[in-house]
């Protein structure tokens, strides 16, 4: 469980500020059951209040220095994702995307990188499809 005053990644709203955990005062809400209270970094004027133990979205701790240093070291081991179909590939990418996981984000990442490469040296453009 997060504390207040923990840096969370809250599923595709990213970095969340945690104020508060515990019950809130919402009617209808029993008293017993536990939140968050998140204040979004980049919406500062937002709040979001989730229970601790929410299922359907993500929430991780923000990378440390030496955990973000390990994935930048290892990029050159993370293998592109290897699906040729587009339709599979778009359904991968927004998989990948909504695990809010760093590794599957560089995945994703290398992936549409050298898939851009590629089709620049075919002489095609490489914004397009």
């Amino acid at each position: 469980m997060f504390q207040a005053g923990d840096f969370i990644v809250y599923g595709s709203t990213g970095v969340c500020l945690v104020e508060k955990v515990g019950p809130v005062d919402i009617p209808g809400v029993s008293k017993d059951k536990l939140f968050y209270t998140l204040s979004p970094c980049y919406e500062s004027k937002s709040k979001i209040f989730t229970p601790v133990d929410n299922q359907k979205v993500v929430m991780r701790p923000v990378l440390s220095r030496e955990q973000a240093l390990q994935l930048i070291d290892g990029i050159k081991e993370i293998r592109l994702l290897g699906i040729s179909d587009e339709k599979k590939r778009e359904e991968e990418y927004k998989a990948s995307f909504r695990k809010c996981d760093c590794r599957e984000l560089v995945r994703i990442i290398k992936t549409i990188y050298q898939r851009g490469e590629k089709r620049k040296a075919e002489g095609k453009d490489h914004l397009s499809g």
